[in-house]
C-alpha cells in the first residue's frame, strides 16, 4: 500500500526568482538612456524603461518593441496617457480585472486596422485599412491589498511603478504623411475653438474658414502641412456633427421650461457680449378662451368659471441709454485712431506696402461716391476675415459646376438620341402589337 502513496506524490516547483520572472529588478527612472523613446514618449510622465529593442529606421518613423513601467495610478490617467501618444490608438480587446491583483486590462491596436468585414482590394477606393500590426497592451496592477494593507508583491517595481506597457510600435504604413494624418482625431483644442465660434453666431462652414484663416497665420509657408492634419484642421462634416451636437445641448426640448432656461442662456450671453443688459426674457399670463357655450337663459348671469392660466414667453428687446448713446457717438473719433494704428503698421512692415498701394487706389475710386463708399466700407467689416483661399477656389468651383453641367446636358442628349431610335417591329403576337381585326 505505501508504492501507490508514493507514486500519487507531485513534486513542486521550484519557485521562479525576480531575475527570472521580470525583465529587470531596479525601478529607477532611465528614460534619459533612450533618447528616441524619449522624443517618442509624452513629456510630462516619468517612465522606467525595462526592455528596449529598435527593430527598424524608416525615412519617416522608427519601429521598435518596448516594455515600460509608469507610476499611473487610476483608469483615467492611463486613458489620458494613451490620448497623448503620437499614435492613435483602438482599444482591441479588454480583459476583466483578475480578483485583487489586477485593476484594468486592455489591448490596443492602430487605428488603421479597422478590422473590415469585406476585402477591399481591387476595388480601386481609398481606404484608412491597411491590417498594420502595430499594438499595445496596459496593465494596471493593485498598488496596495484591497484592506488597505501594503503590497506584499515580490515585483521590484511595486508599489512605486503599478502600471505596465507594452508597446510593439512596428507599422506598415507611413505615420508622418498628410495620407495618414487626415485620418487622425480631432482634438480637444480644435473643438474648443470651433465652440466658441458657433457661440458667436457661426456656422459650421464659416467657423472653419475662421479656423484655416488663424492655421495660416500660425504656421505660415508650413499651412498646406498644418492643414492635412485633421487634429487641428477637421474637416466639413466634423464641423456639421459637432455644430448640431452643441445644438441640441442648448436647445434639449422644443417646449416648456427647458426651452425657456435655454432661451435664458442664450440671452445672458448676448449680453454678457454686449457689455450691457440690451435684452431679456419676461413672463406674460395668458388665459385661454372658454369653451363653454352661452347661456342662452338671460335671468342667468353667474360667470363660468376661468381655468388656469398658461405662461408664455416673451421676447422684449430694451435697449438702454448706453446702448443708445453708443449708438449715436459719432464714429470719426474710433476711425482717425484706426487709421493712425494702420499707418503706422505699414510704416514698420515693408510687405504690406503693394496691399496699401491697392487700397488708396480703391478709395480713390470710391471717395467721391457715398453710396459706394458706405458700400465698401461695409463689405471689409463683414467680409474681412475671408481667407484668400475660399477666395481663391471661388473660380475653381465654377469651372467645376460648368464641366458638371456640360456632362449632365450631353448624358442627357445620348438619352434622346436612343429614345428616338426606331426599334424592333413587334408581331402580331407581341402585347404591344395592333391586334389583328378579327371577323
Amino acid at each position: 500500500m505505501a508504492e501507490p502513496a508514493k507514486a500519487c506524490t507531485r513534486k513542486l516547483k521550484p519557485r521562479l526568482s525576480n531575475k527570472e520572472r521580470f525583465h529587470c529588478v531596479t525601478a529607477d527612472i532611465n528614460i534619459s538612456q533612450y533618447p528616441a523613446l524619449k522624443d517618442w514618449l509624452p513629456s510630462h510622465h516619468e517612465y522606467h524603461i525595462c526592455d528596449y529593442k529598435a527593430i527598424r529606421q524608416t525615412q519617416d518613423h522608427l519601429d521598435f518593441a518596448t516594455t515600460i513601467r509608469m507610476s499611473l495610478s487610476t483608469i483615467e490617467e492611463i486613458q489620458q496617457f494613451v490620448k497623448d501618444l503620437p499614435i492613435t490608438w483602438r482599444i482591441d480587446r479588454t480583459r476583466p480585472p483578475k480578483g485583487q491583483r489586477v485593476l484594468f486590462k486592455v489591448d490596443y491596436r492602430c487605428h488603421h486596422n479597422t478590422k473590415p468585414r469585406k476585402s477591399t482590394e481591387g476595388s480601386g477606393r481609398r481606404t484608412k485599412n491597411t491590417n498594420c500590426p502595430a499594438k499595445m497592451a496596459v496593465t494596471l496592477q493593485r498598488p496596495q491589498a484591497s484592506s488597505g494593507r501594503q503590497c506584499r508583491s515580490t515585483d521590484p517595481h511595486m508599489p512605486t511603478l503599478p502600471t505596465i506597457v507594452h508597446i510593439t510600435n512596428e507599422h506598415n504604413h507611413n505615420i508622418h504623411v498628410g495620407d495618414a494624418l487626415r485620418y487622425k482625431d480631432v482634438g480637444e483644442e480644435a473643438k474648443q475653438k470651433l465652440k466658441k465660434l458657433f457661440e458667436a453666431g457661426h456656422s459650421p462652414s464659416t467657423a472653419l474658414d475662421v479656423l484655416k484663416y488663424d492655421l495660416q497665420l500660425e504656421h505660415g509657408d508650413k499651412y498646406p502641412n498644418a492643414s492635412a492634419d485633421r487634429s487641428i484642421c477637421p474637416d466639413l462634416q466634423f464641423c456639421y456633427r459637432l455644430y448640431h451636437q452643441v445644438s441640441k445641448q442648448d436647445f434639449t426640448t422644443c417646449e416648456g421650461a427647458g426651452m425657456a432656461e435655454a432661451l435664458e442662456r442664450q440671452i445672458d450671453m448676448y449680453n454678457n457680449q454686449c457689455g450691457d443688459q440690451c435684452t431679456k426674457l419676461t413672463t406674460v399670463s395668458v388665459s385661454p378662451p372658454s369653451t363653454i357655450p352661452p347661456n342662452p337663459d338671460p335671468i342667468d348671469t353667474s360667470q363660468p368659471e376661468e381655468d388656469d392660466s398658461t405662461q408664455t414667453c416673451v421676447m422684449e428687446q430694451e435697449v438702454t441709454k448706453a446702448a443708445e448713446g453708443a449708438e449715436a457717438a459719432n464714429p470719426v473719433d474710433k476711425l482717425k485712431l484706426s487709421l493712425a494704428g494702420l499707418c503706422e503698421l505699414v510704416e514698420k512692415d515693408s510687405s504690406l506696402w503693394p496691399a496699401a498701394h491697392d487700397l488708396i487706389k480703391g478709395i480713390e475710386k470710391v471717395q467721391h461716391s457715398p453710396a459706394k463708399l458706405a458700400s465698401a466700407m461695409h463689405a471689409f467689416g463683414c467680409y474681412s476675415c475671408m481667407t484668400l483661399m475660399t477666395k481663391r477656389a471661388k473660380p475653381l468651383r465654377r469651372r467645376t459646376q460648368t464641366s458638371s453641367v456640360a456632362r449632365q446636358k450631353a448624358k442627357l442628349g445620348r438619352h434622346r438620341l436612343a429614345a428616338g431610335r426606331a426599334g424592333k417591329t413587334s408581331g402580331p403576337d407581341h402585347e404591344n402589337g395592333q391586334p389583328e381585326d378579327r371577323q
